[in-house]
């Protein structure tokens, strides 16, 4: 099996806390962050847009996803892309 490329928009509870989410984000224990980029969407809020790649095999989306749930001041986690490499 490959890796996967999976592209996230991470909404977050208080913009005030946006560099100590990404900088959480960056801690993630398994796979690695391709890219991870702000958004602004409207009146100085900012969504974050992450891409991570992690191996291809079963239950490794539901660890990622569990993982940024699991941040502090996160809001709302959204797939945006699933792609094989």
């Amino acid at each position: 099996m490959g890796d996967c490329a999976v592209t996230f928009k991470i909404s977050i509870d208080d913009m005030n806390n946006l560099n100590d989410v990404i900088n959480e984000i960056k801690k993630i224990p398994f796979g690695k962050i391709a890219k991870i980029d702000t958004e602004e969407i409207g009146f100085g809020i900012k969504i974050i847009k992450a891409v991570f790649v992690v191996p291809d095999e079963e239950g490794n989306m539901t660890k990622l996803e569990n993982y940024l749930k699991g941040i502090k001041n996160i809001k709302q986690i959204d797939t945006v892309d699933i792609n094989l490499l």
